[in-house]
């Protein structure tokens, strides 16, 4: 485990330690007082304060990546050029150049490269994903997305946890941006998994208001099959009230609604009533364990499914930089100009 922030000792610890065929082996932080205080909670052995000498150690099959977004590239470099398998939360990378870096390496080495995008991992999101690549509802003309949650306080300097852990959202040198990296790559996770699209042009406006990061977001574009792209995303919702976070597919036979709070989808085709996709009974909506458990599973070798593949996590990446660039620059922004 690189990272024993709030979130890697929130999902990703719990759920190694649970798994009966896996075994957490190490915690590596920078801070040695975090690494050992995690290490002693866990019970876990060994700890460590840099990634060299965790990775020299050979101790582990593969890696968990909690870190800060900004140290998310190099730390995952690191863990395929050892050889590692590697898990790393979302937005993979804050560059496109260094997705399909990453995506490149992990292939050269056959190597697992997870991305930590929760919301792929439902049986909803499963089906949408399916019905869309079959062409449920035809050619894909628009998708609509939405995701606006409580995330203000934190861009202010708020916390994630009532024990302090999670400050890191205010910081652009950690978290690279606001809403659009914190929050807008879960709706374009799945997105790009889903649809299998890949941007071709975005413009973005993307304000900070009086923060250090962006807190309002609204983005356009074109994706690769021409269809059109629209979507907007805000830390502003009303304490007191639920996240609002949608993807809406509009094709030349019909519609598919995806609600991403819920684990829910409406499919409507011409002439026949809606049709609601649900969860299994017991599923989670927000299945927060599962790319950790799928992780463990697809090292050890139990099926070959990777809900979150780096190649899907890739054409987020190049979406959120697109969308950054475009609002640095007051002009669209292509695939082509992330080249370098």
């Amino acid at each position: 485990m690189i990272g024993a922030g709030w979130f890697g000792t929130l999902a990703s610890i719990p759920a190694l330690l649970d798994h009966p065929d896996a075994e957490l082996v190490g915690i590596c932080d920078t801070d040695p007082v975090r690494a050992r205080e995690a290490a002693d909670r866990f019970g876990v052995a060994r700890w460590f304060t840099d990634v060299e000498t965790m990775l020299a150690a050979g101790i582990a099959d593969g890696v968990v990546v909690a870190v800060s977004q900004v140290a998310h590239y190099p730390v995952c470099r690191a863990a395929l050029d050892a050889g590692l398998h590697v898990l790393v939360e979302k937005p993979m990378v804050l560059r496109a150049v260094d997705a399909w870096d990453l995506v490149r390496r992990a292939e050269e080495r056959n190597l697992i490269l997870l991305v930590g995008e929760t919301f792929h991992f439902t049986s909803v999101a499963a089906q949408v994903r399916a019905r869309l690549r079959a062409g449920a509802i035809g050619d894909l003309l628009q998708i609509v997305g939405t995701f606006n949650s409580h995330t203000e306080r934190l861009f202010r300097g708020g916390t994630a946890m009532p024990d302090g852990r999670g400050g890191s959202y205010a910081d652009p040198r950690l978290s690279g941006g606001g809403q659009g990296h914190t929050q807008l790559s879960h709706l374009a996770g799945v997105l790009f998994w889903s649809s299998g699209l890949r941007i071709r042009e975005v413009f973005g406006y993307l304000d900070n208001r009086d923060l250090a990061v962006d807190l309002v977001d609204s983005i356009v574009g074109r994706l690769s099959n021409g269809a059109l792209l629209s979507v907007s995303a805000t830390g502003t919702m009303p304490a007191g009230h639920p996240p609002r976070n949608r993807l809406e597919y509009y094709g030349t036979e019909g519609a598919i609604i995806h609600d991403l709070s819920t684990a829910t989808a409406d499919v409507q085709l011409p002439e026949r009533p809606t049709e609601r996709l649900v969860l299994r009974d017991g599923e989670p909506a927000y299945p927060l364990a599962a790319p950790a458990i799928r992780f463990a599973e697809l090292i050890a070798g139990a099926g070959t499914d990777n809900p979150a593949p780096a190649e899907a996590a890739a054409r987020c990446v190049e979406f959120l930089d697109a969308a950054y660039l475009s609002a640095a620059t007051g002009k669209p922004v292509g695939l082509e100009e992330l080249a370098g």
